[in-house]
Order: structure tokens, then sequence, then C-alpha cells
């Protein structure tokens, strides 16, 4: 009986081994093709869009300050109310820069507050803090009351809707040789700080977090001080 052709039994060797890597990616690509439609079949949980918000009306938009919130070394702003349109938000959302200059005690302070944060006028006061000395090692560099009150200078009673971004440069605490990363925002309450996300910037120099509150804002170096 003849044999095969040595040249035609690889052939035949070769031809079954790519038949097998066929059928391999066959079965992998529909088990991959079948979990992703079962998936978005069956679909994902996806957050809440957020709360609707409701035009403001054209004499709120337009209306002043009625009495002025003032107090001792303190810096007022005015904020206005907009509309951010319909919900889900897509960026960019309008938005109001506000800068305090002297109210902070240290450098100046730039709030970027979203349209749909607050549904009336508002005047937002800073004031300089007193800041702790230390804690648990880290140092207050500096601190600032942030106060929210209406038109007629009453405190406001209502949180923001939407966070309030807070930036300010890092160079001053840098160029002193602070490491930029142990920069730190804290909000101040009764049993001590609640730690805030920082985001530190280095190309830029720039400190930026995002308050859900008013209240006593602090700069910490976390870094553990020397002695």
């Amino acid at each position: 009986m003849p044999h095969p052709h040595p040249r035609r039994r690889e052939n035949a060797l070769w031809l079954g081994a790519a038949l097998l890597a066929i059928a391999a990616l066959t079965t992998l690509r529909l088990v991959v093709i079948g979990d992703v439609r079962a998936q978005t079949i069956v679909g994902w949980p996806t957050p809440p869009p957020g709360p609707a918000f409701a035009p403001p009306p054209q004499d709120a938009v337009l209306a002043n300050v009625r009495v002025p919130a003032t107090g001792p070394d303190g810096e007022l702003a005015l904020v206005r109310p907009d509309w951010p349109g319909v919900t889900p938000l897509i960026p960019p959302v309008p938005s109001t820069d506000v800068t305090f200059v002297t109210g902070t005690g240290g450098p100046p302070v730039t709030l970027r507050i979203d349209a749909g944060t607050y549904p009336e006028g508002i005047q937002l006061r800073a004031t300089p803090a007193t800041p702790p000395d230390v804690l648990g090692g880290a140092t207050a560099l500096f601190a600032f009351d942030l106060e929210g009150f209406d038109l007629d200078a009453r405190p406001l009673g209502l949180l923001p809707q939407r966070p309030i971004r807070l930036r300010v440069s890092a160079e001053p605490f840098t160029a002193a040789g602070i490491p930029g990363e142990h920069l730190l925002f804290a909000v101040l309450e009764d049993d001590g700080l609640r730690w805030l996300v920082t985001e530190f910037d280095s190309s830029r120099q720039l400190l930026t977090t995002r308050l859900a509150t008013l209240g006593t804002i602090v700069l910490v170096n976390d870094a553990p001080s020397a002695g």
C-alpha cells in the first residue's frame, strides 16, 4: 500500500490546525458577542440625572442687593441665578466666576459657580478666619469663612444644588518649599476637619477642590512639621 507523500501529509496537518484555530476563534467570538449583547439587553445601572432646574424668573435674574451683608474685613460678591438647561446636563454648563482678593487672609481664591447652583440671587461673603495652629503634625496655612446670604442679608437656608469649584494658586506655597502634593483643603467642623479631595496641577501651579457646603475653608500642609 503506498504511503502518502510527506509534503501532502504536512499540508494535511497544517489544514487540520487551521480548522481547529478557526473553530476556537468562532467559539470565542460567539461567547464575547453573546456576553456584550446580554449586558446591553439587561442594561447597566446608571446614576440619576440630577435635579431638574426651572428657569429663574426674569425679576430674580435682574434683582440687585437690597441689604448688603457687610461685616468686618468681609468681601462681598453678588451671584445672579442662571439656568443650566435641561437634564441631563451636558458640559459646558454656564457658570459665574467670583474672585475674593482680600477676604481670604491669604492668596486670592476663585469660585466657579455653575448655573443652577442657587435658584435666586445670593450674596457670598469671604472673611479671614483664624486657622488652627497644628493639626496632628499638619499645619494650617490660611483659612476663611465663606458665607451665603439672600439679597436682604439673611443667611441662606439652602445648600448648593451643584458643587462649587474652588481654585487658588499654589505658587506662594511651593515657592516656600512646600510640596504641592501636601497641600489639601478642608472644611472646619465642630469635631475637627473634613478633608476635601484636592487636585494639584504642577504645570499650572493650581490647587482645585469642590465644595458641597459653605463654611470655614482651610488650606493645610499635611507634611509633618520639622521639630
